[in-house]
């Protein structure tokens, strides 16, 4: 049998759901920020890409 009283059952019980709602939150928050920092991956690559290119065209043209 448990040392602990009905009273301090409900609280630990209680505390337990608490912790479990926070933790499927911050889950959910994670998440949302790991999809931002690959979107930002992305553009960022992107932007670089198109820069090198200008880059590699504009030198051509001023070669000429």
């Amino acid at each position: 049998m448990s040392k602990l009283s009905e009273l301090e059952e409900g609280k630990l019980l209680q505390a337990v759901e608490s912790l479990t709602n926070e933790c499927k939150t911050l889950n959910i928050r994670v998440r949302a920020l790991e999809l931002q920092l690959a979107r930002g991956k992305g553009v960022l690559s992107a932007v670089v890409v198109v820069s090198s290119g200008l880059g590699a065209i504009i030198s051509t043209l001023l070669n000429k």
